[in-house]
């Protein structure tokens, strides 16, 4: 019996324009209240995606399904700088971000 796991690839230089259109379609649907904001930086976000697995040398199957999680996951991220943010919590601000990027805090 014959795999039907679709190959895996290198991220495209850009999504074609269908991927885009469904892509627009789920943001508006996904995000009712914020959606708007998301569709004009469709492109700074594919570019931020792509280059992340380009230079991580990350393969996927489904670039479509890929970028999706990147914007949910920079949603999220968005969320809770601007939660932080809020609550003056820039001390925790500076842990989440050296936490993401792997970083230890500077000890003085």
């Amino acid at each position: 019996m014959m795999s039907r796991r679709k190959e895996l690839t290198d991220a495209p230089d850009k999504l074609s324009d269908k991927e885009r259109e469904r892509i627009s379609e789920w943001v508006l649907v996904t995000w009712e209240s914020t959606g708007h904001r998301l569709v004009p930086q469709l492109g700074r976000l594919w570019e931020s995606c792509r280059d992340w697995h380009l230079s991580n040398g990350v393969q996927r199957a489904s670039w479509e399904a890929t970028f999706r999680r990147w914007i949910r996951k920079e949603e999220e991220f968005s969320r809770t700088t601007q939660k932080l943010r809020n609550e003056g919590g820039q001390g925790k601000l500076l842990a989440l971000l050296h936490h993401a990027t792997g970083k230890k805090g500077n000890k003085q």
